[in-house]
Formats: C-alpha cells, structure tokens, sequence
C-alpha cells in the first residue's frame, strides 16, 4: 500500500482520498452503530449523521493509529499483514453490526453516507492544495514527527537495524559526529543514538508518528506532512457532534462552529505537524462521547479508548486524564446506580495506566529528557486519579454521595476561581520560586486567542455560572474540566514549560472552552430576543464583529507556511547518492530527512564545524575515508553560500557535483516572545561536493 514519494510535489490524489475514506471513514462506519446511539439521542436525522460521523472518525483514527503502533513496535509493520487486519476489523465490526441492527441497517449505511462522501471529497482537496508547508527539517518536533513516521511506513518498524556505516565507526571515531545530549548520544537532535548496538532509537511518543506512517501509506509524503489537515478534518466532525449534545439551538452551534473555523490557532496547527491537533481530536472526542453514568457499555470502552489514545499521544495528558476521570464522577454524582459509575471509572483510570506503562516501556529515552517535569506531572495525574476513585468508592453509600453532592456547581467555580487568584498572587509575589509566568504567558496568548474572543467567552462564562439552576449537568462539567485545564496549563510550571510557543499551548483546551462559552452568550441573546428580526441581525452582527478582528491573524497563520519546496531540493540531492555513499550534512536540518526519508547513509556535519577544531575535521575525514573503502563516495551536503568553507579544514579532490542555486525557504519565527505569525525568509544555496570512491584504502 505504500506510495513512494520522494517529493511532496508527487500528488496521488485520487488514491490517496480513496484509501484515507476506506482506512477512517468505512472502517469507522462498520464499527459506529457501537457507540453512536446515546440513551437521550434526539431523533433529529441531522444531528444523527453528525454524531454517527464523528464517531465513524474518530473510531478509524483508533483503529488505524493502534494497529500501526502495535505492529511497528513488534517490528511486524508490513503492508500485506496491516491490510489483512484492518479488513478483519471491519469485517467484525460490519458482521455484529448486521446481526445487531438488523431491520435498521440500511438507516445506519444511509446516517454514513455523508461522512464517507464528504471525507473523499475533503482529501481531494486537502490534496491538491497547493504550497501548504514542507516541514521536513529535523531538529524540532514537526519535522521530527513526519520524518519518524515515514521512516516507520518504510521500515516497517519502531526499531530499526543498526546504521552500517556507524557500527564501522570505532567509539572515538563515533564521538567525532555525535553529542552528548539529556544524558543520552545525540546521532541527530531529538534522534537518539545506542552508543552499542549502533542502533537509532525513536524519540517522540508513538500515536503520533504512527499515524503520520498510515498516512504516508494513503499518499505518501504529501499526505505525511499534510497529517494536521486530515486531523483537523476530524476535529471538526468531533466538535461539531459535541455541539449536538448540548441543550442549545442552532444558533449556538452555528457561532461556536464559526468561532473554531475561523481562529488562527486553528488554522495555523493545520500546517504545523505537531501532536496538539490530533490531542485535539481526541479531546473533543471523550468531550462529544461523555458517557453518562447509566449508558452502555459500549460508550465507556470508547472513553476508555480515547484516554488510552490521548496518553500514547502525550505523556503530559496524564494530569489532564485525571482532571477528566474527576469532572466524570461529579457530574455523575447525582445518580442514584452507583456501582456501574464505579467500576466505569477504574476501567477508565486503567486506560490511562495503560498508555502510562506503554509510553514508559517504549519511550523511556524520551521521558528522561522530560527531567524535572516528570515527578510533577506523575504526582498530579496519579493524584487527581485517585480522588476520582476514592469519590467514587464513597458515592456507593447514599450517606456519602449525599455529603459529595454538597459540592455542587457555585462550590466547584468558586475552588475554580481560588486556584487562579492564588497562582496569579504567587506568580506575582514570588515568581523566582514558583517559575509560572502565568501573567507572561496570558500576555502571550491574547494576539493569537483575540481579546473581543475572550471577552466574549468571559461574558459566556459569567451567564452560565450566575444561573440559579444549570440546564445539564453533563455540559457544566464539561465547561468545568475545560477551565480547569486552560488554569492547569498556564498557571502550572510543570505543563507550561513543555510549550515553547503560545499557539501550541493553547489549542487542545483554550480554543474549545473559548468558542463554546462565546456561543453561549450568542444563544441566550437569540433566545431573549423575542423573535425581534432587528435585534436579531444586530446580534449576528456583533458576533461577527467579535470574531472579525482574528481573521487578520488568521489570514497570515493560513498563508505563512514553511520550507515550501525543500523535498524536491532534498530529493534532487538524494537521487545522485547511491545505496553505499557516506553524505556529511552541514546541518542537522537537512541531515535528519535524507537519513529517515530518502534513505542515506548520513552522518552530522555540523559538530565538525561548529567548534572550529581543524584537527577533529581531519581526524573524521581518515574515518570517512575509511568507511569508504569498500567502493562506496563521501559526500558533503552544504547549504550556505560558504559551502566547503564552513569546515575548518577542507578536505582535498572534492568536485561540486550537484548545486541548487539559491532558494528561498520561509519558516516563521516562534519564540515564545513571538506575538503573530509573521515569516522571515532565508536564502540557501545547496550544494553537494563528492570524493570519488577509494576501493584500496588499507583499514
């Protein structure tokens, strides 16, 4: 199934949109009629093909990111073998369904159709977009995403063989082209390297990179580095069927839709390929699955799926698992049938245990660099799981959930807006010892989140809150976990300091809650306006208004894409290196993609000129010189102006075999000082020098 596509201007469109409907939207649609139907479900057809849709989704987005994970980790990720499962998956899935159904299939195949129809068209189109970002460069997480999961689609597996040419290297030799870095060898940044197997280690957590493998299998590279939109695509149905569960009208969802689909953060993770936008999606999808206390079973496994998915994703969604496993039991607590909610919650809490021992047993590389974040992120996440257990163990005596359902909604806001005043006063009184910044980071936020947004969102919050009854106990524990999340992430050291930039920090919590509580003051406008059509286009006009100024901000994060072009440079140098050739790479940058995309045999260049040492470079030059004995040619890859001369010492009988000219590559500055999304542009001038080969060099 897989597509070979050394460049992102290769453009399988048509198979790609045929095998991304088949992987998610069909596979998904066999297993739907499992979790769609929800107890209090309205019968309204439309809302039903939005819920059926999502779930459709988000279910191929399981079953297609767990089945890769699993297999890449065994080393077994073969095509054939995956095909095979996947089609037994929906085979299962579409077999119970039929017998289960029965009458009502050909209802559920109609409630599909859409979601299949619409998700073959959005692939097309997010196919044949042109010029939206080639975030192939290492160094950094996105490039390092994308270039993990092709490297995991074509060789199959989490871990690969050892590198050839560094197992020749002596431990001296090897220490020439390396780093020491966060107590591991550094064979790129963020690529770690066992010093004795000679084996490259994946770094980042695995749903992640094993999704962008299956979709480097749909479309190849174009479809790899284009995994934010296909996310978003989903992100989209999610939210919008957890706009169906509210007891809102249209008009709610129509300005809580417009608010998503129109903000910048949105927009620009589209054409970021970091983990937040699929986080996204998964947070959307436990929000939209909210399974109620005395629903099926079949809705808690999904839960527990999501928190499983969402913990493989991100080590650091363990705190906001728990903050989630919390809001669960109290909006619950008001049920009487306390033994199914109970065991519900560990099964939900093992979930997250689950990802936990996962990640720790496959990434334990990555979560040593975490350092001193780890122990705070453990303590809070186990923390808040245990509160939900032991909550829940109380409520199996009526005396007790009597005594919890104390705590009801003005309590849980009030301990809400405490834990804010007393960070703010801490941040503010002795932020030496506290290092939250939470004042800076809010600062930081408010160009990319809109300030008319958030103080709509806040006129939201304010109207929800000050009712003497709330309408659904269900949405205010969802509005509750929400807050306390946007709090947690920028008011707790611990998880703001994973975010090096405000867009990233703010996706999976901030937007939601933002553009529900905004939609909220929307509604209830609409709903006092007594049908007044002149109060009515006044309200849709302020809406507008509200949501104008970001679109400024949403314009630039949409056109302001990065290293547009850089694969078909890569690929041109790649095509003129054979299978045994050395590459020496001026940069980590353009290092990492010819290692996991194209194939190479690289080593990094720039530890040789960084320091100046002119000895070390002829010391790496006798080893490169060595390792090509064997026939194969020594190359070096350079990207400035400078070319050989960026090297202390030049090494002699070089010719320049291939060169670029120059080019320019965009990328944008982020820098947590960073207020837009502003680009900055760089010349490079590629060139690639070759040694010719010396089959007789004595070793």
């Amino acid at each position: 199934m897989g597509i070979a596509a050394p460049s992102v201007a290769a453009n399988p469109w048509f198979v790609c949109a045929i095998l991304f409907t088949l992987r998610f939207a069909v596979l998904g649609c066999c297993w739907s009629w499992w979790v769609s139907g929800r107890p209090h479900a309205t019968p309204d057809r439309a809302l039903q093909i939005v819920r059926v849709g999502a779930a459709s989704l988000l279910l191929g987005l399981l079953v297609n990111g767990l089945v890769a994970l699993s297999m890449a980790e065994a080393g077994l990720y073969q095509p054939a073998v995956e095909v095979c499962i996947l089609i037994a998956v929906g085979a299962a899935g579409l077999g119970m369904g039929l017998w289960r159904l029965r009458a009502a299939i050909r209802s559920h195949v109609m409630t599909c159709a859409p979601v299949v129809t619409l998700t073959l068209l959005a692939v097309f189109v997010i196919m044949v977009l042109p010029r939206r970002g080639e975030w192939i460069a290492g160094g950094w997480d996105p490039g390092t995403y994308v270039n993990q999961g092709v490297s995991v689609s074509r060789e199959q597996t989490f871990h690969p063989a050892p590198e050839p040419h560094l197992a020749s290297l002596s431990r001296e030799e090897l220490n020439l082209f390396t780093r020491t870095s966060h107590n591991f060898l550094e064979y790129m940044p963020v690529v770690p390297l066992d010093p004795d197997t000679r084996q490259i280690r994946h770094f980042f957590f695995r749903f992640m990179p094993a999704t962008v493998a299956v979709l480097e299998r749909c479309g190849g590279l174009r479809a790899a580095t284009r995994i934010n939109f296909f996310a978003g695509w989903i992100t989209a149905w999610a939210f919008a069927a957890l706009l169906t569960a509210w007891p809102r009208g249209r008009i709610f969802t129509a300005v809580a839709m417009a608010a998503l689909l129109s903000h910048p953060v949105w927009w620009f993770l589209i054409h970021f390929p970091t983990s937040e936008m699929l986080q996204l999606a998964l947070i959307l999808g436990l929000l939209a699955g909210w399974p109620p206390g005395n629903g099926r079973w079949s809705h808690q496994l999904f839960v527990a799926l999501l928190l499983f998915a969402a913990t493989l994703n991100r080590f650091s969604f363990l705190p906001f698992g728990g903050l989630f496993l919390c809001a669960l039991t109290w909006s619950e607590l008001p049920q009487t049938a306390r033994v199914r909610s109970w065991a519900a919650r560990w099964l939900h809490a093992a979930a997250i245990l689950a990802g936990l021992y996962v990640d720790a047993r496959c990434c334990a590389v990555t979560i040593g660099r975490l350092d001193e974040l780890v122990l705070p992120l453990l303590l809070s996440g186990l923390g808040l799981m245990l509160l939900s257990l032991m909550a829940e163990t109380i409520a199996l005596h009526e005396r007790g959930r009597a005594f919890l359902l104390l705590a009801g909604r003005k309590t849980a806001v009030i301990l809400l807006l405490l834990s804010g005043i007393v960070l703010l006063v801490l941040d503010i009184a002795i932020p030496e010892w506290t290092h939250i910044g939470l004042m800076r980071n809010l600062a930081g936020a408010l160009p990319f989140l809109g300030i008319p947004l958030c103080v709509g969102a806040a006129a939201g919050a304010a109207w929800t809150f000050i009712q003497k009854e709330p309408l659904n106990r269900e949405t205010d524990a969802q509005l509750l976990f929400l807050a306390a999340a946007v709090l947690m992430t920028v008011g707790v050291a611990a998880i703001a300091g994973l975010y090096p930039w405000a867009v990233r920090r703010h996706l999976v919590y901030t937007v939601p809650l933002l553009c529900l509580l905004f939609a909220v003051v929307a509604d209830r406008s609409w709903n006092l306006s007594g049908g007044r059509a002149g109060f009515r286009a006044a309200l849709l006009l302020a809406c507008g208004l509200v949501l104008a100024p970001n679109l400024r901000s949403t314009v630039g994060a949409v056109r302001h894409t990065e290293f547009d072009g850089l694969s078909r440079i890569l690929s041109q140098a790649a095509d003129r290196v054979g299978a045994e050739d050395i590459v020496v790479a001026d940069h980590f940058r353009w290092g990492t993609p010819l290692r996991f995309i194209y194939g190479c045999r690289v080593l990094n260049g720039e530890v040789l000129w960084q320091d100046g040492d002119a000895e070390r470079m002829r010391e790496a030059l006798h080893a490169l010189e060595l390792l090509c004995s064997n026939g194969g040619r020594l190359h070096f890859l350079t990207s400035t102006e400078k070319g050989l001369a960026v090297y202390p010492f030049q090494p002699a009988r070089t010719e320049e075999t291939w060169s670029s000219g120059p080019i320019e590559l965009a990328e944008l500055d982020h820098h947590t000082t960073q207020r837009s999304f502003a680009p900055r542009t760089r010349t490079k001038h590629f060139r690639l020098y070759t040694i010719p080969a010396q089959p007789n060099t004595p070793n």
